[in-house]
């Protein structure tokens, strides 16, 4: 009976998997200078390969094509100003494809079971990596699909121009280029599906061209959005008239957060629920459904508690909560809002219904805010009721 073939392992995988002299090197998306190997077409055709019944063993198996965004995210923490390089390889498995190296997958929601909806966390990261990658540089290629365009803005030329820069608000994106004449700012809004990739130019991409509504190209970097629901290109002047972006509240995970406007803007709606309050991107940015339902658990909030029964130091307690918990996430990684080490257990309340709470193992319940359309998870016995007085 033949021998099934397992694979190399130890010191004579090493050897094998190593990458060969004849391959030359070619830089994927990381720091300058990162590179990984690549077959160069010139040797590959001069190099004569063993057949398998030379080597006396069964061809070793081509490498599978693996579902789902597997690659590593272009880290945006403050500790390292560069991109990163591409993975290399382990010494018993043998290097990748360079088409098929590590890229960037930023801001949206994935595939993936365990990736968060996007929140102010996640498009604060988006808009450091981007600005990493396209800030300052001179844009080569710009293309839009379907957006809404204001007159003025299509008057411009971008391409030639220069990416000023970007920007977060909440969760909202901006992108401001320099051009002929007045700046133009470019406004995505990535909802529950909306991506921003991050490649270098002829690397492939991770995703269906045809899905990117918008493509940003410059020397160094490819930066496209995939199926964002939100695409707008206007002038900088046009911002104040808006829809939406001028009456956006304070941002909350921003370096200069006005506390005192958005404790104002909450105390301006006493009879509504603390958690719809903090849903309403007008009275505190950056804030979604993950964030509203941890911070409330944090500080045992009874999700239906009108702003008005709160006083001003459980509320300015709840604010700040809220705000730690945007900036411990801001660094990239699963979003948590309980800091151990299995992964199973990264949330308290969100998305656990009929599960044990970590505190008091009561089963965590669900219930709906009616006049509004949202729900809010939380543990019955950590955040009971207020009781009437």
């Amino acid at each position: 009976m033949a021998r099934r073939f397992r694979g190399p392992s130890g010191r004579k995988a090493a050897s094998r998997c190593a990458p060969p002299a004849h391959w030359s090197s070619s830089l994927m998306v990381g720091s300058p200078g990162g590179s990984v190997a690549a077959r160069s077409s010139s040797s590959r055709s001069s190099r004569t390969r063993p057949t398998p019944s030379q080597r006396g063993r069964r061809s070793r198996p081509r490498w599978r094509r693996r579902s789902g965004p597997i690659a590593g995210r272009l880290s945006s923490s403050s500790r390292s100003t560069a991109l990163p390089l591409t993975s290399r390889p382990s010494r018993t498995r043998c290097a990748r494809p360079a088409s098929r190296g590590r890229r960037a997958v930023i801001s949206g929601a994935s595939r993936a079971p365990d990736r968060a909806m996007p929140e102010g966390d996640t498009i604060f990261r988006t808009a450091t990596v981007l600005r990493r990658a396209l800030a300052g540089r001179v844009v080569t290629g710009f293309e839009l699909v379907a957006p809404k365009v204001t007159p003025a803005a299509a008057r411009r030329q971008v391409v030639g121009g220069t990416v000023k820069a970007v920007e977060s608000n909440g969760k909202h994106l901006l992108i401001t280029f320099t051009t002929d004449g007045e700046d133009v700012v470019l406004h995505t809004h990535m909802r529950m599906q909306g991506q921003w990739h991050v490649y270098r130019p002829g690397q492939r991409w991770w995703f269906t061209p045809s899905k990117a509504r918008v493509v940003i190209r410059t020397d160094e970097y490819v930066a496209p959005c995939e199926t964002p629901p939100v695409v707008e290109l206007m002038t900088v002047r046009e911002i104040a008239l808006h829809p939406v972006l001028p009456e956006l509240g304070p941002d909350v995970i921003a370096d200069d957060f006005d506390l005192e406007e958005g404790l104002r803007r909450l105390r301006a709606q006493p009879e509504r629920d603390i958690a719809t309050a903090f849903l309403d991107q007008r009275t505190l940015s950056g804030i979604g459904n993950e964030i509203k339902n941890e911070t409330l658990f944090i500080t045992r909030t009874w999700p239906w508690t009108k702003i008005g029964e709160l006083d001003d130091g459980e509320l300015r307690r709840i604010v700040l909560a809220a705000r730690e918990l945007l900036r411990r996430n801001r660094e990239g990684g699963p979003r948590r809002s309980r800091f151990v080490l299995d992964r199973r257990q990264l949330r308290s309340v969100q998305e656990r219904r009929g599960l044990p709470c970590y505190e008091c193992g009561t089963a965590i319940d669900v219930g709906f805010h009616p006049n509004e359309f949202r729900k809010s998870y939380y543990c019955p016995s950590c955040q009971p009721a207020p009781q009437p007085a």
